[in-house]
């Protein structure tokens, strides 16, 4: 029987642990994309009421939509990295596609 210690293979589908710079980074970029979503559903809700016949389903789905961002970015805090990954990864390629 041996006591050796089995050596341990790092699991190439787990990412590495990120560094405090990187979750910094991650939280930023979070946040900017938020912020830059919230501004462009403003920016909506604000042109579909100077229209002359608002469409009001339209407006509806609108302001939904922009108070779960804005609940969501009161929300956000260094360790939630569910949030920091939705705001990057749901909400950054709609930002990215609406000013490319």
């Amino acid at each position: 029987m041996t006591t050796a210690v089995k050596k341990q293979t790092p699991d190439p589908r787990q990412e590495p642990e990120k560094t405090e710079g990187q979750k910094i980074a991650e939280l930023e970029s979070a946040t900017e994309t938020m912020a830059a979503y919230i501004g462009y559903l403003n920016t909506q809700i604000v042109n579909e009421e100077n229209r002359e016949k608002p469409n009001q389903e339209k407006l509806k789905a609108l302001e939904a939509q922009i108070n779960q961002v804005l609940k969501e970015r009161r929300e956000m805090r260094p360790d939630n990295y569910e949030l920091i990954a939705k705001a990057r990864y749901i909400y950054g390629p709609i930002m990215k596609a609406l000013y490319a």
